[in-house]
């Protein structure tokens, strides 16, 4: 199987030509055939039926439902992995999908997920009131529908990851002349932002500390 592998990638382009390319692959490769033995070791157990949640949640009076689905559900965790360094995304729909779990669990299923990526793992743990921490992540999808959240995943995971550290989240967010594609170079923010000042302001740090507070890695 391995040497298939290897010929369907010397037909593609992803990889220089000659020696240079040669040994890149073979790294790759190997860098692939560790990882897939992550997977298969953390996913050992048979996955269960499939589970529905369904939450109806009061937000200041208004009703909200919120529904997920499992169909990857083992009784000691929920395993969810990406052949790529962890992203700040890749949390935020772990913790939600974490959150729903904990709210409604199966009988006898360790509320546990792990997160498996090239740079390790991240381990979430049962949080003690998943349902007001989702009603508090709902609140602000909420009122982001009619105002702008000051809440950018890159810059806020920056900050977090290794305690606080704003200059990283400043760094992260600020287009420069070496940073071009910086997350503040994002179209969308540009013009959602356009004349409110300092994005980076006290709600997004008050926002970043919140929606992936319950993860371990």
């Amino acid at each position: 199987m391995a040497s298939v592998i290897r010929r369907l990638a010397l037909v593609g382009t992803e990889m220089p030509s000659g020696a240079l390319g040669s040994r890149q692959l073979g790294r790759e490769l190997e860098s692939m055939n560790q990882f897939a033995t992550r997977v298969r070791d953390a996913t050992t157990q048979a996955c269960l039926e499939p589970h529905q949640v369904s939450i109806d949640i009061d937000l200041d009076g208004e009703a909200w439902h919120l529904r997920a689905g499992f169909v990857d559900l083992r009784s000691s965790r929920l395993v969810h992995w990406r052949y790529d360094k962890v992203r700040a995304g890749d949390l935020i729909d772990g913790w939600l999908h974490h959150l729903a779990l904990c709210a409604q669990p199966p009988v006898g299923v360790v509320t546990q997920t792990y997160w498996l990526s090239l740079d390790g793992a991240v381990r979430l743990r049962s949080p003690d009131q998943p349902v007001e921490l989702l009603q508090d992540l709902l609140r602000i999808y909420r009122d982001g529908l009619s105002e702008p959240a000051h809440f950018f995943p890159k810059s806020a995971w920056a900050c977090w990851k290794d305690g606080e550290n704003q200059s990283k989240a400043t760094s992260t967010w600020q287009v420069t002349k070496d940073r071009p594609y910086a997350e503040g170079s994002d179209a969308a923010y540009q013009l959602a932002l356009r004349g409110l000042g300092e994005p980076l302001n006290d709600d997004f740090f008050r926002l970043a500390k919140g929606p992936i507070s319950g993860s371990e890695t």
